[in-house]
């Protein structure tokens, strides 16, 4: 139940409108992850580690990317 809660936050990242005033519906689950992963690696933190991984990934697409 906890992970599905967790999924259902990375969507509400990804939904918005565009310029023309059309609901926009982007998937950031998938970068959350990679990018995650990456960050846990450089910083030295387990990058098995889901918790770990979607933290440092969440932070760093809300602050690097958009």
């Amino acid at each position: 139940m906890l992970r599905q809660e967790q999924q259902k936050s990375d969507v509400t990242l990804a939904m918005g409108v565009n310029a023309t005033g059309e609901a926009v519906y982007l998937d950031f689950a998938a970068a959350i992850v990679r990018y995650g992963k990456e960050q846990a690696f450089v910083k030295g933190h387990d990058e098995n580690d889901d918790a770990v991984v979607r933290s440092s990934g969440k932070r760093y697409c809300e602050g690097e990317i958009w």
